[in-house]
């Protein structure tokens, strides 16, 4: 008996996946639980599992192809049901899922989801997508034995000439005319990776659609400075980004449409204050959210932040653990850098950006002293915050950091 393989769901935001790499062949004995493959969505990389036993007849997309929730992706059964392997995608409904066998029964097996731990996943993708639409092969760039010839000869990547012309069917002249192009000199070609393809999208979203402003605030950071110690000396090790998370929850308390949204239909006021910590990878920017700010300690702040930050690290992210985010702090205080704007996360309203330490001469009790200062600036959705709110925000946000033992 043929058993489809679909491609699971990783999140309500998430439906399209790029394939990194197959990690079985076809051919290969499959055991329930076995890693089939490896998927890339547009913050993270993850696994997918088979839960059928047999063998791989069939895989339908190839490495680096694109693949949506509910696409049959590859077919498992027994090594005499080859023949009935079709060489292209169908309907998912033309095949039966394993769980539906009576080899599965009383299997306690219950598969990896890409999708965070604890979410209402569907244990078996293939339950949920029985009329799921046909799924293709994607375009693959070909071209003649003349084009492949000269491209050898001259150490040119046809992915080169495709991405520079936007063909898919290379001839030799086109091989010619993009080395006259170059000038004789081979260019490198990235590609463009999900992750990057999604920032590009979401930020020009943003500068689009959403009409900001900024403004700057410069603080004073020398009692942070003393909490912080004050707290690695006593065993709990914080970020300057947790004790920015727990002076800004503090300071939206008086200003509800900093952790607000806009809508056509109206402003959505979140009831819970959701602070997404930038994280810079080397394949883009990934913010992972740490929930409901205002009614955590500090403690309890700063060790789900590290948490989350070694997993957007090591690419291990969930999906759920980057969503429903009310507000963004971007931190370039490991720089020298001393200030920089940020571009608005939407459906977000505010992000703040805050530059490094800066020690600057001030005047205090007729003595000149050195103050570690910071620059704070924000960038507000002028839709909904105007400049007396945000100015009145930040304000108050530069009270709770200079004076953090309110807050506590």
């Amino acid at each position: 008996m043929l058993n489809k393989i679909t491609m699971p769901s990783a999140g309500q935001n998430t439906d399209k996946f790029t394939i990194i790499r197959w990690v079985k062949s076809v051919g290969d004995p499959v055991t329930r639980g076995d890693v089939l493959l490896e998927v890339e969505t547009d913050k993270a990389t993850l696994p997918v599992e088979s839960f059928a036993k047999g063998t791989l007849l069939q895989v339908f997309f190839n490495d680096g192809d694109t693949v949506t929730a509910g696409d049959v992706i590859a077919l498992v059964g027994e090594k005499g049901d080859a023949e009935e392997a079709p060489s292209t995608p169908v309907p998912a409904e033309t095949y039966v899922a394993t769980q539906d066998t009576e080899s599965d029964a009383g299997d306690d097996y219950v598969p990896i989801q890409p999708s965070a731990p604890g979410s209402a996943a569907t244990p078996h993708a293939s339950a949920s997508v029985k009329n799921a639409p046909p799924a293709f092969v994607g375009e693959k760039i070909q071209a003649s034995p003349a084009a492949k010839k000269s491209a050898r000869d001259r150490s040119i990547s046809l992915a080169q000439i495709a991405a520079a012309t936007g063909k898919t069917r290379i001839k030799a002249a086109d091989v010619a005319a993009f080395e006259n192009h170059n000038g004789g000199q081979v260019c490198d070609i990235l590609p463009i990776s999900s992750m990057r393809k999604t920032i590009a999208t979401r930020m020009l979203a943003s500068t689009t659609s959403i009409p900001s402003y900024t403004v700057e605030v410069e603080v004073d950071m020398t009692a942070l400075q003393e909490l912080r110690e004050h707290s690695r000396q006593t065993g709990t090790r914080m970020a300057y980004h947790d004790l920015f998370a727990k002076c800004v929850a503090t300071a939206i308390a008086d200003h509800p449409l900093i952790n607000a949204s806009y809508t056509d239909d109206g402003i959505i006021l979140h009831q819970k204050i959701n602070v997404g910590i930038a994280v810079a990878l080397e394949e883009g920017l990934i913010v992972p959210v740490v929930k409901d700010v205002a009614a955590k300690r500090l403690g309890a702040i700063a060790a789900e932040s590290a948490a989350l930050v070694e997993k957007a690290r090591s690419g291990k992210l969930a999906p759920n653990e980057m969503q429903e985010g009310t507000i963004t702090i971007s931190n370039l205080g490991s720089f020298p850098v001393s200030r920089f704007t940020a571009i608005i996360n939407p459906p977000e309203t505010c992000i703040l950006a805050i530059g490094g330490i800066m020690n600057r001469p001030t005047i205090q009790n007729g003595n000149l002293v050195e103050r570690p200062i910071v620059t704070i600036t924000a960038t507000f959705d002028h839709r909904l915050i105007d400049g007396a709110y945000g100015a009145a925000f930040l304000a108050d946000l530069k009270g709770y950091i200079e004076a953090p033992a309110s807050m506590l």
